[in-house]
């Protein structure tokens, strides 16, 4: 059984430390969370791991959000603050990922207001 150490929750979402050699405290993270951010903006993250991952490390990537995980690099350096942004930034692209067809309508349907707004203001001689 993982310790408190190595494994906790926020929102029902296991937030896992792969590295165990490496003292993070999960519970200041999820409290950072929680405290952030709504229940709603995890809808599509299942797990958020902790680690020493080989392929973010080849990528030169922090962190990357992948078939509903987030993925974390742990270094040295890493701090409860600095993996709290990075999961943060990886909440983002699940949102975007998972809503892509509704933003594509959306950007469609700004060009198209805009180049109608082009338009008139060149129909009404305003530029």
């Amino acid at each position: 059984m993982k310790d408190s150490n190595d494994m906790t929750k926020i929102y029902g979402k296991e937030i896992v430390n792969l590295k165990q050699e490496q003292e993070i405290n999960l519970d200041k993270i999820s409290s950072l969370l929680k405290s952030k951010l709504k229940k709603q903006l995890l809808k599509f993250v299942d797990s958020i791991y902790l680690g020493d991952f080989k392929e973010l490390k080849e990528r030169g990537a922090k962190s990357v959000y992948a078939e509903g995980a987030i993925y974390v690099l742990l270094k040295k350096d890493s701090t409860e603050q600095t993996i709290f942004e990075d999961i943060v930034h990886e909440i983002g692209h699940s949102i975007l990922e998972s809503n892509k067809e509704v933003l594509e309508l959306v950007e469609h349907e700004f060009l198209v207001k805009r180049e109608l707004l082009y338009e008139r203001l060149v129909l009404n001689d305003v530029i």
